[in-house]
């Protein structure tokens, strides 16, 4: 498996996660006192795309 693809099925997990029937978002279920955890799964997500996008990158860079 490529480290891209790895990378790809952590992003699809963390979606899944956070997705997920048992996930209940604190912010749903009890308004302004409740911090949406959400945004938690988001960074992670964001995180991996970055370092997917800076391997793909370098990848190319390799090509020369």
């Amino acid at each position: 498996m490529k480290v891209s693809e790895l990378i790809e099925d952590i992003i699809e997990d963390t979606r899944n996660l956070r997705d997920a029937d048992f996930h209940v978002c604190p912010y749903e279920k009890l308004g302004d006192i409740g911090e949406c955890t959400c945004e938690h799964f988001d960074r992670v997500i964001d995180k991996l795309e970055e370092l997917k996008k800076s391997l793909s990158n370098l990848n190319e860079d390799r090509k020369f």
